[in-house]
């Protein structure tokens, strides 16, 4: 695919996290509203943009050729500690 039209993907793929934001709010507030089969329904509509937008990413990510996609801001890499050193007591 050409890098314009990746590039749109990648923005529709943002648009789609935002919509995951705004279903997961709604559902928050129907529910505390007492509307809990409106609450389960804007549930499943957040899900599906969620779901639909990690695809979207991956895709974007797979066609550039890149092994992983980019980290989100909100991670932060962290090395991994290196395992105890066994001490050996002498008696």
């Amino acid at each position: 695919m050409r890098d314009k039209e990746l590039d749109g993907l990648e923005k529709f793929a943002e648009g789609l996290a935002l919509f995951f934001y705004i279903f997961m709010f709604m559902a928050t507030v129907v529910a505390l509203a007492g509307s809990v089969g409106s609450a389960l329904l804007l549930l499943a509509l957040g899900s599906c943009a969620h779901i639909c937008q990690a695809g979207l990413a991956e895709f974007v990510a797979a066609e550039r050729g890149r092994a992983q996609p980019p980290a989100s801001p909100r991670t932060r890499v962290t090395r991994v500690a290196e395992p105890a050193r066994r001490v050996r007591r002498v008696a």
